[in-house]
């Protein structure tokens, strides 16, 4: 009989033991989760452009405020949405937060943490926060929604990061 090296061994042992754990999980319903992608679901860059640190923190009584504060430099963009009937962007997060407003039908927007999910028609505006992972979909299966999104996020990061699916998808 042959003797295999140590490491060679520990290889063995170790892809023996990630396979039969992938066949358990697959076996009981807890396949691990990955990104999941967007169907019918088309996002178009309308214009982009920087900004800089801001410290913009002046507030005066009786007149209406929004402090903007950032640590570094900033992308800004403004972006034209449209979800086809059933269509859907799968599970995602913005490294900055984003701010939308409905045009067109009814966006369906769920949170991966809570579960839970909100519905947004025409006029309605809505804010994703900054690194929250969720799930964008057209109430409708056929006709089209649209939205635009305004996102400040920090310079040179994505504007979009793929997720996993959270743990039975939300029910989705």
């Amino acid at each position: 009989m042959r003797v295999l090296p140590a490491s060679l061994h520990r290889t063995l042992r170790t892809a023996t033991i990630l396979a039969l754990s992938g066949a358990i999980l697959s076996s009981s319903g807890l396949a691990p989760a990955y990104a999941t992608p967007g169907s019918g679901f088309g996002p178009a860059p309308i214009s982009t452009g920087k900004l800089g640190k801001t410290n913009e923190n002046s507030v005066k009584p009786g007149v209406w405020n929004l402090n903007v504060m950032t640590n570094g430099d900033s992308t800004v963009g403004l972006d034209q949405l449209t979800v086809q009937g059933g269509g859907y962007s799968g599970w995602h997060s913005h490294t900055g937060i984003v701010i939308a407003t409905v045009q067109s039908g009814t966006i369906l927007w769920t949170d991966a943490e809570t579960c839970t999910t909100k519905s947004y028609s025409v006029g309605e505006t809505f804010v994703e926060p900054a690194n929250r992972p969720h799930y964008v979909r057209n109430a409708s299966a056929s006709s089209t929604a649209t939205y635009s999104a305004v996102q400040i996020r920090p310079l040179g990061t994505p504007g979009r990061v793929d997720e996993t699916a959270p743990y039975n998808n939300c029910g989705l």
